[in-house]
């Protein structure tokens, strides 16, 4: 490639260009100012332009991996330790609103930077650079700016040529990661098994061994009676369960059938419409009976399993009239969908009462003796008795279907079972647990 030798205005150093690059912005490598090789051999060269201020972000231009290097004096010079190009900085395209002509390129001239062992790295494919060489033994660069939509942009700090006192910087080598230490596999590996192993037993503990949890319902303290609890030491329980819980499978019986809880044998025979006397027993007053209206009424038919204890199946207490007054809704009650139908009397009784009964619940004062039998029923409060939150049951059965099905929840006493105390000890505990009667209204006997 031909060349035109002429002196920096500036510094006065001769610099050479090539043809290619005659009446265009070169940099000087001496002085790095910017001047305008002459447009022909033998015109003086010209002071570059002010150029305009640049923006702040500085881009780079990559020369093009198929581009070789040109020099105006002779071969490559050895300054690069792998024998290829430095990158060159150059300057993105300027925004389409402020094109240049090409008298306003810049060709920056950089002095050689300190040599470095980068990692290898693809070069652009679009990357296009103009290098040629200034009659200097250092063999600097020249970079021109391709573009005429670029902006002149103001030279990147080059830092100092490497020297005998300078360490030339090299690269950190990539090391090969060393192998996994087998070894060490083997003891993750035994690790693992022992884990699943574990896991695997526990687990088959949790879902097969005996967690099963009674229903509250199956067993519960016999803290409320008026009846003796078959002549046990009674104990004091707290948290009895909601008496709204579902009755569970195992707690439920068809009308007609027996379920048989603990030492209590139960068979419900019949539901059926009465009228019904009542009579209560004063303290000091005779005894009064009175008629107080029509009710439904279920009769039980119990049996004592027990070879060696006796008990009442049957109790006042669990029989009660609802009382808002009470924290504990009495667990005895027949349901109609949601709601529930309550006793009819009182319990404990009013001041200056021992007791209230319907005809023919005498027979529960006595207790049940080990294998004898008898009946016994409950009921709920009639239309002629009105106690606190008692509801009117018969207005509401005509209005069900033959089909409606209905639960009659009763609460039964049935007979002693071992419990450990709260100081460890094993003792014997009167319980009583809560059963459903299912029926439907065309098996109500009028």
């Amino acid at each position: 490639m031909e060349t035109v030798n002429f002196n920096c205005p500036h510094c006065g150093n001769l610099m050479a260009v090539g043809t290619n690059l005659l009446a265009r912005n070169v940099r000087c490598p001496h002085c790095k100012q910017v001047v305008r090789a002459p447009a022909a051999a033998g015109e003086p060269p010209a002071p570059a332009p002010a150029p305009a201020p640049p923006p702040i972000t500085p881009t780079f231009n990559v020369p093009k991996p198929t581009e070789h290097h040109e020099s105006i004096f002779g071969d490559l010079h050895e300054e690069d330790l792998f024998g290829t190009e430095h990158a060159k900085p150059t300057v993105p395209p300027e925004e389409p609103t402020r094109p240049r002509s090409p008298m306003e390129e810049t060709v920056q001239i950089p002095l050689p930077e300190p040599v470095y062992a980068p990692l290898p790295m693809p070069l652009p494919q679009n990357a296009e650079t103009l290098t040629f060489e200034a009659p200097n033994p250092l063999g600097s660069d020249f970079a021109s700016i391709p573009s005429d939509s670029q902006e002149q942009r103001p030279s990147q700090p080059t830092p100092p040529p490497p020297s005998e006192d300078r360490p030339v910087y090299r690269g950190r080598p990539i090391q090969n990661e060393s192998p996994g230490t087998p070894a060490f596999a083997w003891i993750l590996l035994a690790y693992s098994v022992v884990i699943t192993i574990a896991g695997g037993f526990f687990a088959f503990q949790y879902f097969t061994g005996d967690t099963k949890v009674e229903h509250p319902y199956k067993a519960m303290p016999d803290v409320l009676r008026q009846y003796d609890p078959a002549k046990k030491t009674q104990v004091s329980f707290n948290g009895l369960p909601d008496p709204k819980l579902d009755i569970p499978a195992d707690l439920f019986v068809k009308l007609g059938d027996e379920i048989t809880i603990g030492d209590l044998l139960v068979q419900p025979k019949s539901i059926e419409r009465q009228k019904l006397v009542a009579t209560t027993k004063y303290v000091s007053d005779p005894d009064k009976s009175r008629r107080v209206g029509e009710s439904l009424v279920m009769t039980l038919r119990v049996k004592n399993l027990s070879s060696d204890t006796t008990f009442h199946p049957n109790d006042p207490a669990f029989q009660r009239a609802i009382d808002t007054n009470q924290a504990m809704a009495p667990y005895t009650a027949l349901q109609i969908h949601r709601t529930l139908y309550h006793g009819t009397f009182r319990w404990p009784p009013d001041t200056g009462t021992t007791e209230e009964f319907f005809d023919g619940q005498e027979a529960d004062r006595e207790p049940l003796k080990p294998g004898a039998e008898r009946d016994t029923w409950v009921t709920v409060a009639p239309a002629g008795v009105r106690t606190s939150g008692s509801l009117s049951l018969l207005r509401t059965l005509d209005d069900q279907k033959p089909e409606q099905a209905m639960l009659w929840r009763v609460q039964l006493r049935r007979g002693i079972m071992k419990m450990i105390s709260d100081s460890g000890q094993e003792m014997d505990v009167s319980t009583t647990c809560v059963i459903g009667v299912g029926f439907k209204k065309e098996q109500i006997k009028q």
